[in-house]
């Protein structure tokens, strides 16, 4: 867990050196946007899924992504009103 960038300049490090023997299930983001480029490094450094998490500090607002890409709002952390009607309830799949 921890912030794309850092991960992403972990997974730099990782296939530079051609090391392959760091192989978690997964690797969870949050604290920033992860960028295209950076998910793409990290999930072939470590090779499995990278999954961001959106939200603050507090948890007031928490949202998962989940392997099909959605976002899942964290109900035991956060109560959230979604003002969107194209949203499907459950996931933020909106475009």
């Amino acid at each position: 867990c921890g912030y794309p960038s850092s991960i992403h300049l972990m997974a730099l490090h990782l296939l530079e050196s051609g090391r392959s023997d760091i192989r978690p299930k997964g690797v969870f983001t949050w604290g920033e946007t992860a960028l295209q480029f950076q998910r793409e490094s990290i999930e072939r450094a470590f090779g499995c899924r990278m999954y961001s998490s959106y939200g603050n500090g507090e948890r007031t607002g928490h949202l998962l992504q989940c392997e099909a890409g959605s976002y899942h709002v964290v109900p035991e952390t956060c109560l959230i009103e979604v003002l969107n009607a194209r949203c499907r309830e459950g996931a933020f799949t909106c475009r």
